[in-house]
């Protein structure tokens, strides 16, 4: 008994092999390529983190450079006027001080760099 290709009838595969007959959806197809495709992305991701592991101290390095340019230095730390308070008679104004969304942004990129990903797509539109 010889086997005949797959055909492909209004998303129904059916393939014929020595006698037996399989027949699965489209969607199932798809969810089968899916899950190929990002089983093949979290194996590439772990031989990237073995062969590219993440270094703190040269992130640490970067971000420090960063905040050497003035332009970042200015948008790296905020100061949020939350109040007023009377110290000796004289009335001071509060801030909350801490990392701005600039800050966080950066470091974050340079941490995902340090150890690339096969995530990222180009668009073919």
């Amino acid at each position: 008994m010889s086997s005949t290709p797959t055909t492909i009838n209004r998303g129904l595969a059916t393939r014929q092999e020595f006698g037996a007959n399989e027949q699965k959806t489209q969607a199932e197809l798809a969810a089968a390529a899916v899950s190929s495709r990002e089983e093949a992305v979290i194996k590439a991701e772990y031989v990237m983190a073995e062969r590219h592991p993440r270094v703190w101290m040269n992130v640490r390095t970067q971000m420090k450079e960063h905040c050497t340019r003035l332009r970042f230095a200015e948008v790296a730390r905020y100061a949020k006027p939350v109040g007023r308070k009377n110290i000796g008679g004289r009335w001071v104004d509060e801030y909350a001080r801490g990392w701005s969304a600039r800050f966080a942004e950066t470091s974050r990129k340079k941490w995902a760099m340090s150890n690339p990903s096969p995530r990222s797509r180009m668009r073919t539109s």
